[in-house]
């Protein structure tokens, strides 16, 4: 009957604690452990595959500073001397949001540092298409096996994308959309590469 009655707050300590979408670790550590992942899988399980894969996850990443610095930041920066503003309608601001947190781990509630598009959100929608790709060519499981890894691996993306906006605050709605199409732009490239033009 004690445990009864303590029924109560311990839910309360448990939603209060444990929610699941303020699991924010996860989704700022998800480039991090997916590059760890796959130079884990080059170190023990080599082969041509691991390492073309570990190969061009770095090339998405290095791509997401270089669009971010060198296409994206030029762009928003013509558009301010010439309309004085730095939100481009349907693209929205370039910057990262006010008062949100920043992905240096710094206290700073004011990042300055350039947000579209999101590498988080671009990591995570490349490996989530390469990988779908991957099984839906090789068919190595049951249709109903297929579909619902396709499923879990779509909600981990959109969760890692949803998180940056919502949760963590440090991208707009139109910067994790731009990266993670660049990111599906990306996964079907590099699965089309290896399948069609490289024999690994």
């Amino acid at each position: 009957m004690l445990f009864e009655n303590d029924k109560p707050n311990i839910i309360k300590i448990i939603n209060s604690k444990i929610s699941l979408l303020q699991l924010p670790a996860i989704a700022r550590l998800s480039p991090f452990i997916i590059g760890l992942l796959l130079f884990m899988r080059c170190i023990l399980a080599t082969s041509y595959n691991s390492i073309y894969l570990f190969i061009m996850y770095i090339l998405v990443v290095v791509s997401n500073c270089i669009a971010k610095r060198f296409i994206f930041k030029p762009i928003y920066d013509l558009y301010y001397g010439k309309y004085k503003t730095n939100t481009i309608p349907i693209l929205g601001i370039g910057s990262r949001p006010y008062n949100g947190d920043d992905t240096n781990d710094t206290n700073d509630t004011n990042d300055t540092t350039f947000g579209m598009p999101s590498c988080h959100s671009q990591v995570a929608w490349f490996i989530t298409t390469y990988i779908i790709c991957k099984l839906f060519y090789e068919k190595l499981v049951i249709l109903i096996v297929l579909f619902a890894l396709c499923i879990l691996l779509i909600l981990l993306a959109f969760y890692i994308s949803y998180s940056r906006v919502y949760i963590e605050k440090c991208h707009t709605i139109q910067q994790v959309i731009i990266g993670g199409i660049l990111g599906i732009i990306a996964g079907l490239i590099i699965f089309f590469v290896e399948y069609n033009l490289i024999v690994l």
